[in-house]
Protein backbone atom coordinates (compact mmCIF):
# COMPACT_ATOMS: atom_id res chain seq x y z
CA UNK A 1 0.00 0.00 0.00
CA UNK A 2 1.04 3.27 -0.72
CA UNK A 3 1.10 6.17 1.66
CA UNK A 4 1.21 9.95 0.99
CA UNK A 5 1.98 12.60 3.22
CA UNK A 6 -0.64 15.70 3.22
CA UNK A 7 0.50 17.78 6.04
CA UNK A 8 0.39 18.31 9.51
CA UNK A 9 -2.21 18.72 11.45
CA UNK A 10 -2.68 19.01 15.21
CA UNK A 11 -1.99 15.92 16.29
CA UNK A 12 0.76 15.23 13.52
CA UNK A 13 1.47 14.01 9.98
CA UNK A 14 -2.11 12.75 8.04
CA UNK A 15 -1.30 9.73 5.37
CA UNK A 16 -3.91 9.30 3.49
CA UNK A 17 -4.14 5.99 1.16
CA UNK A 18 -3.76 6.67 -2.92
CA UNK A 19 -6.07 3.77 -3.40
CA UNK A 20 -9.04 5.79 -1.67
CA UNK A 21 -8.18 9.32 -3.22
CA UNK A 22 -10.17 10.16 -5.79
CA UNK A 23 -10.61 13.11 -8.33
CA UNK A 24 -13.53 15.19 -7.38
CA UNK A 25 -14.74 16.94 -10.68
CA UNK A 26 -18.01 16.20 -11.62
CA UNK A 27 -20.13 17.12 -14.36
CA UNK A 28 -24.38 17.35 -12.58
CA UNK A 29 -27.60 18.11 -14.89
CA UNK A 30 -28.67 20.61 -12.26
CA UNK A 31 -31.82 22.44 -13.51
CA UNK A 32 -34.28 21.16 -16.70
CA UNK A 33 -37.13 23.75 -17.48
CA UNK A 34 -39.52 22.87 -20.47
CA UNK A 35 -42.48 25.67 -20.15
CA UNK A 36 -45.18 26.30 -22.92
CA UNK A 37 -46.87 30.12 -23.50
CA UNK A 38 -50.37 29.82 -24.64
CA UNK A 39 -51.02 32.06 -27.98
CA UNK A 40 -52.75 35.46 -27.06
CA UNK A 41 -55.19 34.77 -30.08
CA UNK A 42 -56.19 31.54 -28.30
CA UNK A 43 -56.74 33.59 -24.74
CA UNK A 44 -58.31 36.43 -26.63
CA UNK A 45 -62.28 36.08 -25.09
CA UNK A 46 -60.91 35.66 -21.55
CA UNK A 47 -60.28 37.95 -18.95
CA UNK A 48 -56.76 35.95 -19.28
CA UNK A 49 -53.70 37.95 -20.42
CA UNK A 50 -51.45 35.80 -20.57
CA UNK A 51 -50.94 31.96 -20.08
CA UNK A 52 -47.03 29.97 -19.16
CA UNK A 53 -46.83 26.41 -18.09
CA UNK A 54 -43.83 24.64 -16.99
CA UNK A 55 -42.65 21.36 -16.21
CA UNK A 56 -39.60 21.56 -13.96
CA UNK A 57 -36.70 19.35 -12.79
CA UNK A 58 -33.83 19.40 -10.08
CA UNK A 59 -31.07 16.85 -10.09
CA UNK A 60 -32.08 15.37 -12.79
CA UNK A 61 -28.87 13.07 -13.23
CA UNK A 62 -24.80 13.20 -12.47
CA UNK A 63 -23.33 12.87 -16.38
CA UNK A 64 -19.89 11.92 -15.06
CA UNK A 65 -18.04 11.55 -12.10
CA UNK A 66 -14.62 9.80 -10.72
CA UNK A 67 -15.91 8.41 -7.57
CA UNK A 68 -17.70 5.64 -7.12
CA UNK A 69 -21.05 4.83 -5.34
CA UNK A 70 -21.46 8.39 -3.98
CA UNK A 71 -22.56 11.98 -4.75
CA UNK A 72 -19.88 14.37 -5.66
CA UNK A 73 -21.66 17.27 -3.73
CA UNK A 74 -22.53 15.08 -0.66
CA UNK A 75 -21.02 16.89 3.02
CA UNK A 76 -21.99 15.22 6.17
CA UNK A 77 -20.01 17.79 8.21
CA UNK A 78 -18.31 21.49 8.08
CA UNK A 79 -15.51 19.81 10.20
CA UNK A 80 -11.81 18.91 9.14
CA UNK A 81 -13.24 15.89 8.05
CA UNK A 82 -14.75 17.02 4.55
CA UNK A 83 -14.76 14.37 1.65
CA UNK A 84 -15.47 11.56 3.90
CA UNK A 85 -18.33 9.46 3.36
CA UNK A 86 -20.43 7.77 6.13
CA UNK A 87 -22.95 6.01 4.65
CA UNK A 88 -24.77 9.81 2.82
CA UNK A 89 -28.59 10.10 2.03
CA UNK A 90 -29.44 9.91 -1.43
CA UNK A 91 -29.70 12.92 -3.76
CA UNK A 92 -33.31 14.30 -4.11
CA UNK A 93 -34.46 14.52 -7.31
CA UNK A 94 -37.09 16.97 -7.74
CA UNK A 95 -39.79 17.26 -10.17
CA UNK A 96 -42.05 20.20 -10.80
CA UNK A 97 -45.40 21.70 -12.25
CA UNK A 98 -45.76 25.84 -12.63
CA UNK A 99 -48.52 28.09 -14.14
CA UNK A 100 -47.98 31.62 -14.57
CA UNK A 101 -51.49 33.47 -15.45
CA UNK A 102 -51.43 37.35 -16.05
CA UNK A 103 -54.52 38.67 -15.84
Amino acid sequence: MLHGTIGESGEGVDNIEEEYTYDASFIKLRNVSLGYTVSPSFLKNTFIKGLTVSLVARNLAILLKHIPNVDPESNLTSSVEQGLEFNPYPPIRQLGFNVNVKF
